[in-house]
């Protein structure tokens, strides 16, 4: 395996690839110390002289920047006289712009995504059309203070790091030796999910160095995959604002939207940095599948495509699945896509899941069962990638554990692979060929709401327009459209559709069509549309 290790990751190459042990007794004294750098400095022009004297228009900034992690944020601190006295920049460019007369002194404060955190001084210079700059570089992971810090801990504390496992279940079958146990961050002695298959809600992060190399890792099995599949769950929401039910500590070192949302509020939740680094990964080909275990439509707000993407257990934008009750009834074609995909991925990654027992858990451990048969590493099957802070009944098993915040894994994962992350979902636009009319769409469907190659019919979506729900639990639901959100996702009326529930098919209750149903529909790609119109309606 660690042979495997240094082959896939480029790490730890050695005149005698024949002995493991002192290979990676090489890599770890060559290794060089990761490092930041970046340059710090200013510019400045004369002001106009509306103000009287000598003023200047000057502009401060930290550029430039390479090495081992990335800036999460900035903060400039100005002289006391300026309003605010302290400003922090949260996205590049990482600059300021204010007007003075005097030269001070300027703290700049760099904080990284890793969690390391410097600060320099720079002399402001107010030499009209001169460029100011000093290069800086800081070495990561020495200072023991720095470390305690970033792991959430104070000074004094004394790491403590996971025990009692092997170093295959802290890490995975890929790992090689040198890796050292993940922190506990945080202790919490209650069950993650009580009544299922659970393990305690501790909380565990990995090394900055190690979470490196693993994401490494990582980026070298989505190379090598032909059919790599996600297998996500709540945990990979929580930075929207969406609560989640493992996390059980309030001392929790996730990164949650400090403005949590309620269930109906949920529905306006945007996508985190995960969903949109998943969506370049599909969009460049690395990502076959999703199948994912939220109903939140954040990875398709994202621009995750519906057709590719399973939503196993539910959905608030498809009236065709409705969220399944704890004791409910799976839909029947998405069990058989998700019978498909686990027979035939060759790399999974769970993010954000206790992996507690659930039916669709078969997505992470058939193919770490495929992968162990044969411990090569070499075959056809490269196992399961678990990503999340606590730990699961599954870890023994899989081929890389990270331990670690989801979107931070992701942030760097896309450095890593140099993908390009949009930071918004561009607005999907019909050709007038296909939109006949406002939210009427001619859709190579028939008007049973199967996709076909014998024409086509027309799917009405406008105001007031009766529709019919095309699967599930309500099917055959009569509801009534009744216009758009902000956001543009359809509203319907529809009797109440809830298994199991004696409100089932009774009542009035507003459910919701994902905007990006429409692409779906004139573009042919999904099997069946989520609702149609009565037979004969135009």
């Amino acid at each position: 395996m660690e042979s495997l290790f240094k082959e896939m990751t480029g790490l730890g190459t050695t005149r005698d690839p024949g002995n493991a042990n002192a290979a990676l007794q090489h890599l770890h004294r060559n290794l060089h110390p990761p490092v930041f750098t970046c340059e710090v400095g200013n510019e400045c022009r004369p002001a106009s002289s509306q103000q009287g004297g000598s003023w200047y228009d000057w502009t401060a900034f930290v550029e430039k920047c390479g090495g081992d992690s990335t800036i999460d944020s900035v903060t400039f601190d100005l002289h006391p006289s300026f309003t605010p006295k302290s400003v922090t920049v949260r996205a590049p460019p990482f600059a300021i712009s204010r007007r003075g007369w005097g030269a001070f002194p300027l703290r700049i404060t760099i904080q990284l995504r890793c969690g390391e955190r410097f600060s320099v001084a720079h002399k402001l210079d107010l030499s009209p059309g001169r460029r100011v700059v000093t290069s800086h570089k800081f070495q990561l992971g020495k200072a023991p203070n720095d470390k305690l810090r970033r792991l959430g801990k104070a000074p004094n504390d004394k790491l403590r790091r996971m025990e009692g496992v092997e170093h295959t279940t802290a890490h995975g079958h890929l790992a090689p030796h040198h890796w050292i146990a993940p922190v506990m961050v945080t202790e919490c002695d209650e069950d993650a999910r009580p009544g299922y298959q659970t393990m305690k809600a501790h909380e565990y992060l990995d090394d900055p160095e190690v979470l490196r190399e693993k994401v490494r890792l990582l980026a070298s099995l989505l190379d090598r995959a032909k059919c790599a599949v996600l297998y996500t769950g709540a945990g990979i929401s929580t930075a929207s604002g969406i609560g989640d039910y493992a996390t059980k500590a309030k001392a929790t070192v996730a990164k949650k939207n400090q403005n949590r949302l309620s269930s109906l509020s949920g529905l306006n939740a945007q996508p985190t940095r995960a969903h949109r680094v998943l969506t370049a990964l599909h969009h460049a080909g690395k990502i076959s599948h999703w199948v994912q275990q939220n109903h939140d439509g954040l990875p398709q707000k994202a621009g995750f495509p519906q057709h590719c993407l399973n939503e196993i257990h539910g959905a608030w934008f498809d009236p065709s699945n409705p969220v399944v009750p704890m004791s409910g009834t799976l839909r029947s074609d998405l069990c058989d896509t998700l019978f498909e995909y686990e027979t035939k991925t060759d790399l999974s990654i769970a993010m954000g899941t206790s992996l507690c027992g659930m039916n669709a858990d078969r997505m992470v451990t058939t193919p770490a069962r495929k992968f162990l048969r044969n411990r090569k590493g070499k075959q056809e099957c490269l196992g399961s990638v678990i990503i999340g802070l606590q730990q699961t009944q599954c870890d023994h098993s899989c081929s890389l554990r990270i331990f670690s915040r989801i979107d931070d894994v992701m942030i760097l994962l896309a450095n890593e692979m140099k993908l390009h992350v949009p930071t918004e979902t561009p607005a999907y636009k019909c050709d007038d060929s296909v939109q006949l009319s406002r939210d009427l769409f001619h859709v190579p469907y028939d008007t049973r709401g199967k996709r076909t190659n014998q024409g086509k019919s027309t799917w009405d979506l406008r105001d007031g327009a009766t529709v019919v729900v095309n699967g599930g639990p309500g099917n055959g639901f009569k509801g009534t459209v009744r216009g758009k959100t902000n956001d543009g996702h359809y509203r319907i009326s529809l009797p109440c559709i809830r298994e199991g529930s004696p409100d089932h098919g009774k009542g009035s209750v507003t459910y919701l069509l994902g905007s990006w149903w429409v692409q779906q529909a004139v573009e042919g790609l999904a099997t069946t549309l989520p609702v149609v119109n009565e037979s004969g309606a135009t």
